[in-house]
């Protein structure tokens, strides 16, 4: 009967920790990351099966990063955030800002594709509460990235800005996680004073 007790409670104690996923003071998330993404009214889903850090100063060749997270050996994901309220982004186009960003990291491998997967209005809106997005899938440049696999995920909002999630990953099967890793909320959180 105790054995049976102490088996329920093993048990109870590792669902609450799968379930309780990854709060952001966990991954210790950049106060500029953080202020963008509620201006912005985003919210950021992040695997809670897997131990996931952030990668401190993280800076490279090829783009600006806002936030750069990373699990061990499994995946790396890379966010940049272009709000609609800051000036510098006033005239960021989503469509020519995902083809100047894959020509970019992509690598140059004629026998390798790039997919590029538009959502249609619907769905971008359904998945992501989004006005626009589209999916690519493509081989990272050797220089980027050590992951063999990428994917971006670019939304966008009128009204709230565009964002672009790059996931890097080693397994040629994404998780139900990666096909959706953010969406714009309904209402933006008011800043507090």
């Amino acid at each position: 009967m105790n054995m049976n007790k102490i088996l329920i409670c093993i048990i109870l104690f590792s669902l609450s920790e799968i379930t309780n996923g990854i709060s952001q003071s966990e991954l210790d998330l950049p106060e500029s990351f953080s202020e963008k993404a509620d201006r912005m009214g985003i919210e950021f889903y992040y695997p809670i099966e897997t131990r996931i850090k952030r990668k401190k100063n993280y800076q490279d060749d090829f783009l600006q990063y806002d936030l750069v997270l990373k699990s061990k050996n499994n995946f790396e994901i890379r966010y940049f955030l272009y709000p609609n309220d800051d000036p510098k982004y006033t005239e960021i186009h989503p469509n020519i800002e995902i083809t100047r960003t894959i020509a970019s990291i992509a690598t140059n491998d004629e026998t390798e594709n790039i997919r590029m997967n538009p959502l249609s209005d619907k769905e971008a809106l359904e998945r992501f509460n989004a006005d626009w997005g589209v999916y690519a899938d493509f081989v990272p440049k050797e220089s980027f990235s050590r992951f063999k696999i990428g994917r971006i995920v670019s939304v966008y909002r009128e009204d709230r800005g565009f964002l672009n999630c790059i996931i890097l990953y080693k397994k040629d099967n994404l998780d139900r996680f990666m096909g959706m890793p953010m969406k714009f909320v309904d209402t933006i959180r008011e800043e507090k004073s």
